[in-house]
């Protein structure tokens, strides 16, 4: 099937879009024209990416996004490139490690005790877990003494 794209030199009377730069977005927006049956050029200085998305820290999470419009916004974000990932099979660079959080002090515990609730009455994957098994999740992280309980985002515990 024809999705599109098309390879080599032409003019741009040969395309119906022309997408610059290809990281997170502008990739996206080839895939996404490509299947509604647009003839897309697309465009980068480097390899796909290569830039600002090759060199972010940036993960797939919707934790700390307020108000709740945002914080959907990102879960669906995170839903569309879950199912993206499938779509295309093999390894699309998606892994579901989650994140882990936990207090410092009386405040903080109180803070972070809230925002467990919060996401999870909306549905998102938040809980608390023992500090035993945030150490199987990550052997390496050195938890405070103090700290009973930590936080698990979005992962599979």
């Amino acid at each position: 099937m024809d999705h599109g794209i098309v390879p080599g030199r032409s003019s741009m009377r040969d395309y119906d879009v022309a997408i610059v730069g290809l990281g997170v977005v502008g990739a996206s927006a080839v895939y996404a024209a490509a299947w509604a049956g647009a003839r897309v050029l697309a465009l980068d200085a480097g390899a796909p990416g290569s830039g600002t998305s090759g060199a972010s820290f940036a993960w797939l999470n919707s934790v700390r996004k307020e108000p709740e419009v945002y914080h959907r916004l990102n879960a669906a974000g995170m839903t569309a490139h879950r199912e993206l990932s499938k779509e295309l099979g093999g390894d699309a660079g998606h892994h579901e490690g989650g994140s882990l959080e936990w207090a410092e002090s009386g405040a903080d515990e109180r803070e972070l005790r809230e925002r467990v609730h919060r996401l999870a009455s909306r549905g998102y994957p938040a809980e608390f877990i023992t500090r035993d098994r945030a150490r199987e999740l990550e052997p390496g992280l050195a938890i405070p003494d103090h700290v009973s309980e930590v936080a698990f985002y979005g992962g599979r515990s």
